[in-house]
């Protein structure tokens, strides 16, 4: 294996992009111990919270944060970018580093056209079905993509760089992220049986309103079930207002400080689409009922969503439906009832489960990939 003496991620936004990168900082910093590396991300709260939580030693790490807190306003976010590609190009000037890896989103961008530009090898990070605008745009000049869930195959039949299917890489004892007390004392377990509910990092305000319309009338998991709800931090107070009337325990938390356990726990799980958060749920091989961010960028979380339900390890309730709550009681009152469904589909989820992802990306990235041949134009 080659040694690398340095590696530098790009990108950020949401733990859909930096889970993945920490997954392989831990695995090189495992490999090899001496390595460098450097975060460029974006200046968005939830890139630092995932960072400053993930327990990587500072002496080896750096953590450059670019001023791209939004797209909103295109002559503003245009200047935030060539601010960020300027501090992008003064790091890899100052600090060479032999691989970047581009981890997708917008923030991304400016670290991967410097690479480019650098000469220097770039190598994309897609975890979802549908790929990302940022990763489409790099794909021409990169040395490699590393494909998380399989590609679209329309998308695959015009990728520009060539594609090695690997799985979502997810760090050996899950993520864990500094909360508040709110988020901090939820059981892994207990007795009967468990429902987990999750949003994702951001929470997810329209699943949370589907749930509460939902639960309330769901009278059949008074029979020994118990419901965690992870709501986000806009909307635990109003969850844990309704579920209070609710007749069977409920624990509702603003996130879950540890997921993979949480997970591995639970009977059945409600959650968002994101590439990682079902590369967990694979993990822990679970029931899973599965509600799409409709606004999600190219449709990428209904794609990843339509996967698993074609492989029987998900069903699937469309947020956007007027009857979508109902559809939510009609599958949680048929997985609730039968152990045999549920253990069917979690038999199915199984089989999607990529353990050697990032073994995997790690050899990848340490084969010295060739720069790119030519600049773009």
């Amino acid at each position: 294996m080659t040694v690398l003496r340095h590696v530098a991620f790009c990108g950020g936004g949401s733990g859909g992009h930096l889970v993945p990168a920490l997954a392989l900082a831990q695995e090189l910093l495992t490999q090899q111990p001496e390595i460098q590396l450097t975060f460029l991300v974006s200046a968005r709260s939830i890139d630092r919270t995932i960072l400053e939580s993930a327990g990587l030693p500072a002496d080896h790490v750096r953590i450059v944060v670019q001023p791209l807190v939004s797209s909103r306003g295109r002559l503003r976010f245009a200047f935030q970018c060539l601010r960020a590609f300027r501090q992008c190009w003064s790091q890899f000037r100052s600090a060479p580093p032999d691989i970047v890896v581009g981890l997708g989103g917008f923030a991304s961008l400016p670290g991967g056209v410097a690479a480019v530009l650098q000469k220097r090898p770039l190598v994309l990070m897609e975890p979802n079905v549908i790929p990302g605008v940022a990763n489409r745009l790099l794909s021409r000049w990169a040395a490699k993509t590393l494909s998380g869930w399989p590609m679209d195959p329309n998308q695959r039949r015009t990728w520009k760089s060539p594609i090695q299917d690997i799985g979502v890489p997810l760090r050996s004892g899950g993520l864990t992220f500094v909360t508040s007390s709110a988020g901090s004392s939820v059981p892994p377990g207990g007795s009967g049986r468990k429902l987990l509910i999750i949003g994702g990092s951001l929470g997810a305000s329209q699943l949370n309103q589907i749930v509460i319309e939902t639960l309330g009338q769901c009278e059949f998991l008074q029979n020994g079930w118990q419901v965690v709800h992870q709501t986000g931090l806009a909307d635990r107070e109003s969850v844990a207002a309704a579920s209070s009337h609710w007749p069977f325990p409920v624990t509702v938390t603003e996130f879950l400080p540890d997921l993979p356990a949480q997970l591995a726990s639970a009977d059945i799980v409600i959650s968002r689409c994101g590439a990682v958060t079902l590369a967990e749920i694979a993990e822990a091989g679970v029931a899973a009922i599965l509600i799409p961010l409709k606004t999600a960028t190219d449709g990428h979380q209904t794609a990843n969503a339509v996967l698993f339900a074609n492989r029987q390890a998900a069903v699937i309730v469309n947020e956007t439906d007027p009857a979508a709550a109902q559809q939510l009681r009609n599958q949680l009152h048929r997985l609730t009832t039968s152990e045999a469904e549920r253990r069917a589909m979690a038999f199915c989820v199984t089989q999607l489960r990529r353990p050697y992802a990032v073994r995997d990306a790690v050899d990848s990235i340490c084969e010295r990939s060739k720069p790119p041949e030519s600049l773009p134009g």
